[in-house]
């Protein structure tokens, strides 16, 4: 996006502590930068209560969360940078036309007709988000956030660059037939799924994630401020939910079922908004497909002055001793579609929610 643009686009609104921005006829042309919402800096309290009493100043309730895991330390954050947050996840439309194919659907038969256009696009490996982010940068001409080298492709095949690795290659046949004149012939051909197996990922040219001037993927504080929207609740409140949860596994869950899709409601992804947003206007914060986060699972950092801990990130390790890090949907229950909620996949893990994995990009405004 080009910085007319962008003044456009930020005169299309003005003041809030979170207001959504859309791009829509504000000069930009792209569809997977249509829908974004403006999150303004400022502080909250990550991670979810251990039992009273609480920490001070805490203004939730300090009661143990149910469902609460051990690393969900209750500690304030402030984050000093406003950035932009896509109100959905990737779909595979928009995957489509930054990738120049769809996510390899872990529910259907990848036959393109019957491929969910809406739906958020899945079985996103920790790579491929990368890739994804600095595709979307590309796109809207702005510097990749990050730097992938000594790629290795699912498909054995020695790429050039990280995109060479998203070439489809036919390995067979997975299903035979005859045509008019009674030829054998392949009714559906063998695709291998491809994408980067792996590959050495560095900030391209900036100090930390916050610098970055392209899209990239939300730090875990990010994540969980944005999803949270003032809330201090298991789940964002919305009209007729307050925000707590009756149940933990794949039980039926009324305030659950009106924010997210979750194994309660169904089986597979959704199309992206129909669930109640958050009081921020994102959708599908919680539940459907799990969201990739930048770094890992680091223990949280409690010991804080009195504006909490500024501007955390971990760094991204490649090695077993700091799992990568995302947040939970399908397949998984109530208790894992919490807003507190870590989702921790050890390095050799390519995906988190068993292949139900997704991506939602920000960006730091500069």
């Amino acid at each position: 996006m080009t910085k007319n643009k962008l003044f456009r686009c930020l005169s299309c609104f003005a003041g809030g502590l979170a207001v959504i921005l859309m791009c829509t006829g504000c000069g930009d042309e792209t569809s997977t930068n249509k829908d974004l919402a403006l999150i303004r800096k400022g502080a909250f309290w990550m991670g979810t209560p251990s039992g009273c009493p609480g920490p001070e100043g805490y203004p939730g309730d300090c009661r143990a969360e149910d469902g609460r895991q051990n690393g969900e330390v209750l500690h304030k954050v402030t984050l000093t940078h406003d950035f932009f947050i896509m109100r959905h996840e990737i779909t595979q439309r928009e995957y489509f036309e930054l990738m120049g194919k769809y996510s390899f659907p872990i529910y259907l038969e990848a036959h393109p007709p019957d491929v969910c256009l809406d739906c958020p696009a899945n079985f996103i490996s920790r790579y491929t988000a990368f890739a994804v982010a600095n595709q979307l940068s590309i796109a809207h001409g702005l510097p990749p956030c990050y730097k992938l080298s000594e790629v290795q492709c699912e498909i054995n095949r020695k790429p050039k660059e990280y995109m060479d690795c998203y070439k489809e290659e036919e390995t067979g046949c997975r299903e035979w037939g005859t045509d008019e004149h009674g030829n054998q012939v392949c009714k559906l051909k063998e695709v291998m799924p491809d994408g980067i197996a792996h590959a050495k990922i560095e900030l391209n040219h900036a100090g930390t994630v916050y610098d970055c001037t392209g899209y990239r993927l939300p730090t875990e504080a990010e994540w969980e401020y944005a999803a949270r929207a003032g809330s201090n609740t298991a789940i964002y409140p919305s009209p007729g939910n307050d925000g707590t949860i009756s149940h933990l596994e794949c039980e039926f869950d009324e305030n659950l079922d009106k924010v997210a899709w979750y194994c309660g409601n169904t089986e597979l992804p959704k199309p992206v908004g129909l669930k109640a947003p958050n009081a921020w206007g994102l959708y599908d914060m919680l539940g459907n497909v799990s969201e990739w986060i930048w770094g890992g699972c680091c223990p949280y950092e409690v010991e804080n002055d009195e504006d909490g801990v500024v501007d955390p990130y971990c760094l991204y390790k490649p090695d077993t001793t700091n799992p990568v890090g995302g947040r939970r949907g399908l397949p998984n229950g109530a208790a894992y579609t919490r807003c507190g909620f870590r989702g921790c996949v050890s390095y050799e893990g390519q995906f988190i929610g068993n292949g139900f994995s997704g991506v939602r990009l920000v960006r730091t405004v500069r």
